[in-house]
């Protein structure tokens, strides 16, 4: 069994961060949606476009090599 390269442990870290930043933040969006609470809307939209703008850049890394 070979050993996987430092690169593809990096890249699963990454992708493993960044979805688990996007779930939380889609999480915090849902409930303040419900509790009608609009006031953090504005940090956790745009936690929400950081964490699938990375989602996006390591995916395409990895497409296009």
């Amino acid at each position: 069994m070979s050993q996987p390269s430092s690169q593809t442990i990096f890249h699963s870290f990454l992708y493993g961060g960044a979805s688990v930043l996007l779930a939380f933040n889609l999480f915090f969006l849902a409930k303040a949606a419900i509790q009608q609470n609009f006031v953090p809307i504005v940090p956790i939209v745009a936690g929400v476009f950081m964490a699938a703008g990375l989602l996006f850049i390591v995916y395409s890394e990895g497409v296009a090599k």
